[in-house]
């Protein structure tokens, strides 16, 4: 992984992977697939460093499949955050060894300034509203450039059931005599 953050970096891309304070689990997110209910899984980032916040920000190559909440926020030191990832009921089950989705997460990090940790725990004072403001416009600066890019494979399995309680149906009970 190193060699191959190393290579973008001489390509002249600025993005590298988390370093090892940042812990993203589960390495792949492994959606049960119904069809009567969404499938959620939780991906869980942990903060090893002492004293540096760090934000983080959820992408996906699927926007309009995945919801995910909350897609961007702050890990405080010694912190995590837990991301709840959700896909909606499908409507059709995959193919036996059909797992693979080619859907996948990016997880962008970034290890805040004093200057910005300030700010940000200055707005998580002033409100929830307030601290999403400043992590969205943090996202839209250029500082960002600078952020590590890990990335999650997601595979889809249909579940035992299919989501389909089995019922059974009035006239197909015994008579009683």
């Amino acid at each position: 992984r190193r060699l191959a953050a190393m290579a973008s970096i001489a390509r002249g891309e600025r993005q590298h992977e988390a370093p090892a304070d940042v812990v993203i689990e589960p390495p792949e997110l492994k959606f049960e697939v119904s069809l009567t209910r969404p499938a959620v899984q939780h991906l869980t980032l942990r903060n090893l460093a002492n004293g540096r916040p760090i934000a983080f920000k959820i992408k996906t190559t699927n926007p309009k499949r995945y919801l995910v909440r909350p897609n961007a926020g702050i890990v405080w030191a010694g912190g995590a955050a837990t991301v709840s990832i959700q896909l909606p009921p499908q409507r059709a089950m995959p193919l036996h060894g059909d797992a693979k989705s080619k859907d996948k997460f990016q997880v962008l990090t970034l290890p805040l300034d004093s200057a910005t940790a300030d700010a940000m725990i200055a707005a998580h004072r002033e409100g929830t509203e307030m601290l999403r403001a400043r992590v969205a416009a943090l996202w839209a600066s250029e500082q960002t450039r600078a952020a590590w890019v890990d990335k999650i494979r997601s595979s889809l399995h249909a579940s035992d059931s299919g989501g389909v309680r089995s019922l059974s149906i009035p006239e197909e009970r015994p008579l009683s005599p």
